[in-house]
């Protein structure tokens, strides 16, 4: 009976440690993630840092991933919104370490051209 208790908290200590881990993973590590793969989308797109006037970063927890929205200073019409997700299911298969970017105007339409705008998404 004295091995109960013992087991029962090792079992415990166990959860908790998965638990713990996964919440690292899921909540710091890949809000890491998200912001170098923007700094590789934005290094492709030609944009410096200081061309950043806002920068917000959040947990989108209905889709999964992070959003990056972004207003630039040489393009005040715009915001730009990037969107990371470590496993992004699609139709035509699996994308690992995906980032994508939406552009909006300042009535916040989703843009269909990207004529107007200075960045344009990689996609």
């Amino acid at each position: 009976m004295n091995q109960f208790p013992k087991k029962g908290i090792i079992v415990l200590g166990i959860i908790l440690a998965m638990l713990l881990l996964i919440w690292i993973y899921y909540i710091p590590l890949q809000r890491i993630m998200a912001e170098k793969k923007y700094e590789e989308y934005a290094k492709q797109q030609g944009i410096v840092a200081t061309d950043i006037e806002t920068k917000e970063i959040y947990k989108d927890y209905k889709q999964g991933g992070y959003f990056i929205s972004i207003h630039y200073c040489s393009d005040p019409h715009y915001r730009y919104r990037y969107h990371y997700f470590l496993i992004d299911y699609k139709t035509s298969g699996t994308n690992f370490n995906i980032m994508y970017c939406d552009v909006y105007d300042l009535e916040n339409n989703l843009l269909d051209s990207y004529v107007n705008t200075i960045y344009r998404p990689l996609e």
